[in-house]
């Protein structure tokens, strides 16, 4: 794949906050978590970025039980918010 240099280096940029902030752990497997809404549509400030990553994978971390689950729809349902629009959420979860 060929791609320009100014599109390279956002490209490895992002790879880089990826591996840096969006890495966790799911019983023995590690995975990164990727929200499919820092990807595509409107992009966030480099502050609401950090804060909705962190509140994903903080969230993320703590669901051990159905309470957990719900706790972490509403975190997510927060971070969205952030944004002040209709949406959804969604995670992808790469694992390594």
């Amino acid at each position: 794949m060929q791609m320009c240099l100014d599109c390279m280096f956002k490209y490895l940029a992002g790879e880089n906050y990826v591996i840096n902030k969006l890495k966790t752990r799911l019983a023995a497997f590690d995975l990164y978590i990727i929200p499919p809404q820092f990807i595509y549509g409107q992009p966030l400030t480099e502050e609401d970025l950090d804060i909705a990553t962190s509140r994903i994978i903080n969230s993320f971390n703590t669901v051990k039980s159905y309470e957990g689950l719900e706790n972490l729809r509403k975190e997510i349902k927060g971070s969205i918010d952030l944004r002040d629009e209709d949406s959804y959420f969604l995670l992808n979860f790469m694992f390594f």
